[in-house]
């Protein structure tokens, strides 16, 4: 497939929604016209707004304690988890995880 690689040109980018649609069983499912409505988000990159990047930046959020409130520690976990993993983005591509996705799915549906 692409190796990885976001999809770049129009026809990669319908091609990929394509796939999408592609392994659906029947036609009235949900979540793959979900997922390939979705779809943009793999090749858009997600950036954490500025607003946000600040809070990392507060003084209460580098000195936690066990008495801190509980909104500097879900900061504090926010900004490592950018950190950590700057571009993750999330798998829509179900080809490569066929399986996994299915025995989801089905999990879901039986909910």
């Amino acid at each position: 497939m692409h190796n990885g690689s976001p999809r770049l040109t129009y026809p990669e980018k319908q091609e990929f929604k394509k796939s999408i649609l592609a392994t659906c069983k029947k036609s009235d499912e949900e979540n793959f016209e979900e997922a390939e409505a979705q779809a943009y988000r793999v090749w858009t990159a997600s950036t954490v707004p500025s607003e946000i990047r600040e809070l990392f930046k507060d003084p209460k959020v580098a000195s936690l304690s066990p008495t801190s409130p509980q909104f500097f520690h879900l900061v504090h976990a926010l900004a490592k988890f950018t950190e950590e993993q700057p571009s993750r983005k999330v798998r829509l591509y179900m080809h490569e995880e066929g399986t996994e996705f299915m025995y989801i799915h089905k999990i879901q549906r039986t909910q």
